[in-house]
């Protein structure tokens, strides 16, 4: 889930952080797990996939967290906080490592299923029913015909979606289609 990501640990304590690194390292391969007590300015903040910071290292980087918020997991022992926005996840580290992964898990599932729905969204009603029926096997030609529009527009419509999803082939969209419900097995020719 992390593999080829790069995850930020902003802890005081840095056995704690060690910990983190540990579990992060086993269980989900991370690229790079770095530890740092406070942000750094030349911190390149797009290159990070999760900020995992304490309760009070979330309270003084508030400002700057703004803006990752979605990638932001706030350490507590009791699994809740208290901020003022009631915005940021909360990883219960007080558990064992087998519950500490089962919430990593779930946390990082959930953004993949909130990445795939606002993929979706990007898509136009018509795109999801022209890309509907290349992951169902149909040419562009074949496309136009049951859609009543133009070869042209089809064209346009698969380049659209192609640009929108940053996937190329048929069988990758194929699959985009299969995983966010848009076909069943069934339909694929």
């Amino acid at each position: 889930m992390l593999t080829g990501k790069s995850v930020l640990i902003l802890a005081q304590n840095e056995l704690l952080g060690l910990g983190l690194k540990t579990v992060l390292a086993e269980s989900f391969s991370p690229d790079r797990v770095e530890i740092v007590d406070r942000l750094d300015a030349r911190t390149d903040d797009s290159m990070i996939a999760y900020f995992f910071v304490t309760p009070d290292q979330y309270i003084a980087n508030h400002s700057r967290l703004q803006s990752v918020l979605q990638r932001v997991v706030v350490l507590s022992e009791n699994g809740s906080i208290e901020t003022t926005d009631g915005n940021a996840r909360v990883l219960d580290i007080s558990q064992g490592q087998s519950e500490i992964v089962d919430q990593l898990q779930r946390i990082f599932r959930q953004d993949e299923r909130n990445k795939s729905v606002r993929s979706q969204e990007k898509l136009s009603s018509r795109e999801i029913e022209v890309l509907k029926l290349v992951a169902k096997g149909l040419i562009n030609k074949h496309i136009a015909d049951q859609l009543s529009i133009s070869l042209h527009t089809v064209i346009s419509h698969r380049q659209n979606i192609t640009r929108k999803l940053g996937i190329k082939t048929v069988s990758g969209l194929t699959m985009y289609a299969l995983l966010n419900g848009l076909i069943s097995s069934k339909d694929i020719r």
